[in-house]
């Protein structure tokens, strides 16, 4: 057995369950690495794992709650701007990027 027919085999339950919880660990990271660095690369990670062994529709919402948690982190180490839409620009930019790179998993 390959170690992806591996993954395959485990319920989607729980690859809902690890890919949410790996997308509140990427926003602890990001919470604990400040504004300096962004992160945003690796929430990419547990949304292609919802995707690809969840489903596509699951993967929309996996892209959703990794740009809230993006977004909540963001405010959390005290990123601020002079305005306050670009909290809105910013978090529409990181969940288009989270949409598009879930679109190359299968499903």
């Amino acid at each position: 057995m390959t170690f992806l027919a591996s993954l395959e085999k485990r319920s989607k339950l729980f690859w809902i369950v690890v890919g949410f919880a790996l997308i509140g660990g990427v926003g602890i990271l990001n919470f604990l690495t400040g504004f300096e660095a962004s992160l945003s690369f690796f929430y990419l990670i547990p949304i292609s794992l919802i995707t690809w062994l969840a489903g596509r529709q699951l993967g929309i919402v996996a892209s959703l709650a990794g740009a809230i948690v993006w977004l909540i982190t963001d405010e959390a180490v005290g990123n601020s701007y002079l305005q306050p839409f670009i909290y809105t620009w910013n978090t529409l930019i990181v969940l288009g990027f989270f949409l598009q790179s879930r679109s190359c998993c299968r499903h």
